[in-house]
C-alpha cells in the first residue's frame, strides 16, 4: 500500500498560477510526495448543464493543460468538484487522508487580509481550521510581471 504523503493544489476556475503549480511541483519532489489538483467550480444546477460531464470536460482540460506546464514532471492526480466551493472542498477532504500541504492555486488576494474582502473569501474564513498549513506561493519581488501570468486554457 503506498503511504507517501500528499500535496492539494486547489483553486476556482481555470486561471491556473503558474508560480502555484511550480512550488507545489517542487514541493512534491522535495518530500516525495503525491501531487494531487483540485478545480473547485461553481455550480448553482443549471438544468441545462450535467454536473457529470461538466466534471470530466474540465478534468480533461485541466489534465492537459497541466501536462504542458509539467513538462518533466510525472502526470498528476486531477480531481474536479462542481457545487459549492466550500462544501466540496470539505468533502474532498473527507475522502482522501491527511496532506502535508494545501497550495492556494486561485486569486492570491483573495486570501489575503489586506484585500479587504478577504473574510468573504469561504477560504479565508477555514483556513485555521485545516490540520495542514496552507500556502498561497506569490512573485518574487522584482520578477518581471510575465511570470506572474495566469495561464487560461481554452474549454471546448
Amino acid at each position: 500500500m503506498d503511504r507517501r504523503s500528499k500535496i492539494i493544489v486547489f483553486f476556482e476556475d481555470l486561471e491556473i498560477r503558474q508560480e502555484a503549480v511550480h512550488y507545489a511541483a517542487a514541493l512534491a519532489k522535495r518530500t516525495n510526495a503525491e501531487l494531487i489538483f483540485l478545480l473547485l467550480l461553481r455550480y448553482d444546477s443549471d438544468p441545462s448543464e450535467n454536473p457529470d460531464s461538466l466534471r470530466q470536460k474540465y478534468r480533461d482540460v485541466l489534465r492537459h493543460h497541466l501536462l504542458q506546464m509539467m513538462k518533466d514532471d510525472p502526470p498528476p492526480m486531477v480531481e474536479v468538484r462542481v457545487g459549492d466551493p466550500r462544501s466540496e472542498f470539505y468533502k474532498f477532504m473527507t475522502a482522501y487522508s491527511s496532506f502535508e500541504a494545501a497550495v492556494w492555486g486561485g486569486n492570491e488576494y483573495a486570501v489575503s487580509s489586506r484585500a479587504g474582502r478577504a473574510a468573504a473569501h469561504w477560504l479565508a474564513q477555514i483556513e485555521n481550521e485545516l490540520e495542514c498549513p496552507v500556502v498561497v506561493p506569490r512573485r518574487r519581488a522584482g520578477e518581471a510581471k510575465k511570470t506572474n501570468r495566469r495561464d487560461k486554457p481554452e474549454i471546448g
